[in-house]
């Protein structure tokens, strides 16, 4: 109980009523909500199939379009798209952040993969 006082009197009681069943139910299902569990396998991770850079496929892909990244038509975006997928690049972070960096790094050869 907390008094309330007033011009140095006591003038009423505030009194703070709680279940603690209450509150250890609540406490339980916080717990719940934010436990993590160890992962049971180890998680992979991937690389390019190839020992190319990204960089380097992509060059490749140009050079063997005779022409730069700007001037592909859809048929040869679509065909970079499937290239860069079959060597499971899209399965990296950050690789479609990586190409897209490509069009501001180089606008000469813009890659427009849309």
């Amino acid at each position: 109980m907390l008094p309330i006082i007033v011009d140095g009197k006591t003038v009423a009681y505030l009194a703070v009523n709680f279940s603690t069943g209450d509150l250890l139910m609540a406490q339980r299902a916080i717990t719940e909500l934010t436990r993590t569990e160890p992962y049971p396998k180890e998680i992979q991770e991937t690389f390019l199939r190839s020992s190319l850079p990204l960089g380097q496929i992509l060059e490749n892909f140009l050079e063997d379009c005779h022409r730069p990244a700007h001037l592909l038509d859809r048929k040869d975006r679509i065909e970079l798209v499937r290239r860069l997928h079959d060597l499971g690049a899209f399965q990296m972070r950050g690789t479609v952040r990586e190409i897209a960096g490509r069009a501001w790094d180089q606008p000469r050869r813009c890659l427009q993969l849309s």
